[in-house]
């Protein structure tokens, strides 16, 4: 499977969600790093998972580079970070497509041939079984922005199951009211009870989108990149904290949702409503899935 990956400047970020840019002096540090061979003799890149290998660099266009990455666990893998020269930090979360590179399967991950001359590192492997392994210190970022992800994902299910249960399952009304229910979904992040408690009472409280460079640090602390089909594309920096990290997971999903009922409205007024139902239950076990995966 193969993902173009489009890069902007450093800003002043943490962290993101399946791919994105930052600068490699920052994590060096969480264990030892195994050295792969590229291609080119002018890329280096440097692994820091075990999960990981480099299986081949190669050019299949004059502006792009493909660097072949294989799944060596026995787990699916449902997302990565690396860090591209001394400015970007990529990360990819398959978890939004709900696919994953199997067990022994590989991944071409494409960056501009600009990139040539300069250093990758691989820093963190995901897995849907929860699991984050690779470099310290972007594990335990990446959880804390997964755990912002998840508690969205999960107030939106109390709403999906009322949803399903009204009378007008099947009318536009019904995803008009989904929409506003998941746009006033609040960016505060939450434990799993509370969060759990408050959809069930039918509050709004409770889902990535492109960062620019003019927005200040705490507006850009709670967003991430538009996704493309298969997953997100976010950038980030080691300067979020915990909360801020959460508040990007929070972010992103509940753009996720809002895109999901946008999309059911575009095929409604494609093909009718007959199977409205089925795509909200759909959509409702999409979500359960992808929880079950962070």
């Amino acid at each position: 499977m193969k993902k173009l990956l489009t890069t902007k400047p450093w800003s002043s970020l943490l962290l993101a969600s399946v791919f994105a840019p930052v600068g490699l002096s920052i994590f060096i540090g969480g264990g030892p790093s195994k050295p792969q061979s590229p291609v080119s003799s002018e890329l280096k890149i440097t692994n820091k998972t075990k999960s990981i290998e480099v299986v081949g660099v190669k050019s299949e266009d004059p502006n792009l580079i493909v660097i072949v990455l294989k799944n060596v666990s026995s787990v699916d893998m449902n997302g990565f970070e690396l860090s591209v020269r001394d400015h970007a930090r990529i990360t990819g979360d398959a978890s939004v497509g709900g696919w994953a590179i199997s067990p022994g399967a590989t991944h071409d991950f494409v960056i501009p041939e600009r990139y040539a001359s300069s250093e990758i590192t691989i820093l963190a492997a995901m897995f849907t079984d929860g699991n984050i392994e690779g470099d310290e210190a972007t594990v335990k970022q990446l959880k804390h922005w997964r755990s912002g992800i998840k508690q969205q994902l999960l107030r939106a299910l109390p709403f999906l199951e009322t949803a399903l249960e009204a009378p007008d399952v099947n009318s536009p009304e019904v995803l008009d009211r989904l929409e506003s229910e998941f746009s006033s979904f609040s960016l505060d992040s939450d434990d799993t009870q509370s969060v759990a408690a408050r959809g069930l009472r039918g509050a709004k409280d409770g889902l990535i989108t492109e960062s620019s460079d003019s927005d200040d640090a705490q507006s850009v602390a709670a967003r991430g990149l538009r996704r493309p089909k298969d997953g997100p594309i976010t950038e980030s920096s080691d300067s979020e904290d915990a909360q801020s990290l959460a508040a990007r997971g929070l972010r992103g999903a509940k753009d996720d949702l809002i895109t999901d009922v946008r999309m059911l409205r575009q095929r409604l007024e494609r093909h009718g409503t007959l199977n409205q139902q089925k795509r909200l239950l759909e959509l409702k076990k999409r979500l359960e899935k992808r929880i079950a995966s962070l």
